[in-house]
């Protein structure tokens, strides 16, 4: 069970060191005295927010003294700026106190709208302001030397820096805040980072995020600084647990592992409503580079089932059979190459008992690996019918370079058909399911062993449609065996239960001595080319409906 952080001097001590490393490293990457041409992201705590806030301006231990200024405006909160002292204490040890130098701090009512203030300070010491309105611009005299900060975070907000002292008479301006809570609006899209301790082992994290307006997505990144130990901050760096899963339309579950002062970052769009970290005391969750605190953080694991607002329908027949590969290769009643797959604890599918099953593809080969899950077994005989489903994700450098073989349904093993043999109606049959290089991603199909085909390979039927990688989709697979002789075999396909393929005139058998033998799960890199690097694929929550008709 992870402890919830104290607060007190030395957090607070903490928590100012972090920052000042983040600065520094901000600084490192864009460039002595370019703030104001700054790009980095922002934090809803790096704005302008105009709640009541405490702002310092922080120096260096090696700083003479250096003078700043900023200007305040009405928000819907009032407006009004007095000293303060800032509560903590700078990195170097100091107070953080305005109004301490007479001489140099001041205040000054410029309207009714607009306050101006500003001071000198220097030799790691910092000037505090409590503030109510909206900061609306910020002069350094050096900002290699000095820094702001708002309620404890580092202030990096590119749009409220300026090179001059301001001219606090071109103000009031239009309001960057919402005009009905008065609060700054918060960026779509933001850095999340989560970050370890030096000392760190490894430590796993989770997060949930929500549309806003409209809006959801989450792709791995970099986070553009360091953390306080140097190390890097960018996530995805670890396929096995990191993750980006697409639970629904209206929820992404996201996260995975880190440690020795090293940190995981996402590029998100909309908005993050739950957060967990295995251990706080060792790891902390910073937005656009400024710290989060506890509002958002939970004791335990994530569940993104609980968060969609659109639940698979109750009205669904249960599942004949369900296997969640949590035993790995163990699984399957028989298959080959099975080395090639192995169980894993991340990324798993929004509907994982916790594992999936990683098959790994690699370079210069074509297996992946193939098992069989046999139909007899697990629901006491062969049908005719079978509806079936399970999850696939296709890891960032899945670049199939052929026509690839994917799972779906078998024939009777003894005479099931692959390579060079054609089928005659009697000797066997098979539905497996392919994949293919298209632009954006890859395009699920069918790759078909039947009586009609012209040639000895079997027969190529894609999707039309595009899985992007790096996230989960819920694939569905029905069949319906033809009448013996007779070309009426159905195969259908969903992705994300949506119907994306119908065809009715398949013709795979002329005795009904050829039933479904099996889920076959086969991934089978060409045709005849090899991978040309290694990849992985993932697969989870495989479930069966038999003699049922479709399930969507």
């Amino acid at each position: 069970m992870s402890k919830k952080r104290e607060t007190g001097p030395d957090t607070l001590r903490t928590v100012a060191e972090r920052s000042d490393f983040r600065r520094r490293s901000l600084l490192k990457l864009l460039g002595a005295g370019s703030l104001s041409l700054a790009t980095a992201s922002v934090a809803a705590a790096d704005t302008g927010s105009s709640q009541d806030t405490t702002w310092a301006f922080i120096t260096e231990a090696s700083a003479q003294t250096i003078s700043y200024e900023f200007v305040v405006q009405r928000s819907a909160d009032g407006l009004a700026v007095e000293f303060a002292n800032a509560g903590y204490d700078s990195p170097t040890g100091q107070g953080i106190e305005g109004g301490t130098w007479p001489a140099e701090d001041f205040i000054t009512e410029v309207n009714d709208d607009v306050i101006h203030a500003g001071g000198t300070t220097g030799e790691g010491f910092g000037d505090a302001f409590d503030v109510t309105g909206e900061v609306v611009a910020i002069w350094l005299e050096d900002d290699n030397e000095m820094w702001a900060e708002r309620d404890e975070s580092t202030v990096i907000d590119s749009d409220l820096f300026v090179d001059e002292p301001p001219t606090p008479e071109e103000w009031p301006q239009e309001s960057t805040a919402d005009d009905e809570t008065g609060q700054a609006s918060e960026p779509v899209n933001s850095i999340w980072s989560f970050i370890t301790d030096e000392s760190a082992q490894t430590i796993s994290h989770e997060m949930i995020v929500k549309p806003s307006d409209g809006e959801l997505d989450v792709a791995f990144t970099d986070a553009g600084y360091d953390s306080p130990t140097g190390q890097a901050i960018e996530g995805g760096t670890w396929p096995a647990e990191d993750f980006i899963d697409q639970v629904s339309d209206d929820v992404i579950h996201a996260g995975g592992a880190t440690g020795e002062g090293f940190g995981d970052a996402f590029d998100v769009t909309g908005e993050v409503v739950a957060v967990w970290v295995e251990d706080r005391d060792q790891m902390w969750v910073e937005r656009g580079g400024a710290e989060i605190g506890d509002d958002l953080l939970t004791d335990e694991p994530l569940e993104p089932s609980e968060w969609t607002d659109d639940p698979v329908s109750a009205s669904e027949p249960t599942p004949d059979f369900t296997e969640s590969f949590d035993s790995g290769t163990g699984a399957f009643h028989s298959g080959w190459r099975m080395d090639t797959m192995t169980a894993v604890s991340a990324p798993t599918s929004p509907d994982s008992s916790g594992t999936a099953l990683r098959t790994t593809v690699h370079g210069g080969d074509h297996v992946g690996g193939h098992g069989y899950i046999e139909m007899d077994r697990v629901i006491g005989y062969r049908p005719d019918e079978l509806h079936q489903r399970y999850w696939v994700y296709f890891g960032e450098n899945a670049d199939p370079t052929d026509d690839c073989k994917a799972p779906g349904f078998s024939g009777d093993p003894n005479r099931n058909l692959s390579g060079t043999t054609e089928p005659n109606g009697y000797n066997g049959w098979s539905a497996r399911g392919s994949y293919h290089a298209t632009s954006g991603g890859v395009e699920p199909g069918y790759y078909v062993y039947h009586v009609d085909q012209p040639n000895w390979w079997g027969t190529y039927d894609r999707w039309d449609v595009t899985l992007q990688r790096g996230r989960w989709y819920q694939i569905d697979q029905y069949i319906e065996l033809n009448t013996p002789g007779e070309n009426d075999g159905v195969l259908k396909g969903w992705v994300d239960g949506e119907e994306v393929y119908s065809r009715s005139n398949w013709r795979w058998r002329d005795t009904s001595d050829l039933p479904v033998h099996a889920f076959w799960h086969d991934f089978y890199h060409g045709g005849n080319g090899t991978a040309s690097n290694t990849y992985y694929i993932y697969t989870d929550e495989y479930q069966c409906w038999a003699e049922q008709g479709e399930m969507l």
